[in-house]
């Protein structure tokens, strides 16, 4: 019971790590909407991203860089790691 515990706090960690780092570039780039244009992704699949709490799974495979393309949009190389919090660790 304790590992459940603990795992579910981090994953609430990652979570609001994500969503805070996603309102931030909402915030610098004018809206989602902005987002999703950068990424070349509709705005459903960020609404996903967002409920999810994290970046898709080809983020983290190395088969899309949705994470740097965000970053790089907003002008802060910085935010991958917010975006990314589970490769950050690594």
């Amino acid at each position: 019971m304790t590992f459940r515990v603990t795992f579910d706090l981090m994953s609430d960690y990652h979570a609001n790590t994500f969503s805070a780092a996603m309102a931030h570039a909402a915030a610098q780039l004018g809206s989602y909407n902005a987002i999703a244009r950068a990424c070349g992704v509709t705005a459903v699949s960020i609404h996903r991203w967002r409920n999810a709490g994290r970046l898709p799974r080809t983020d983290y495979t190395g088969e899309t860089c949705y994470g740097e393309i965000i970053a790089g949009a907003v002008g802060e190389p910085d935010l991958v790691g917010r975006l990314r919090p589970l490769l950050a660790r690594r």
